[in-house]
């Protein structure tokens, strides 16, 4: 179980430093929102 919170650890501290990877992630699903929301009404 440590093994993989270390693992967690050291995929979210790459995630934080970049910040296109965090524009990315925060964008994305706000634009699948958006077109399913319009695609099924």
């Amino acid at each position: 179980m440590n093994r993989m919170m270390a693992i967690v650890e050291r995929e979210m501290r790459k995630f934080f430093r970049s910040p296109a990877l965090m524009l990315v992630a925060m964008v994305f699903p706000l634009v699948q929102l958006i077109i399913l929301g319009n695609a099924f009404g």
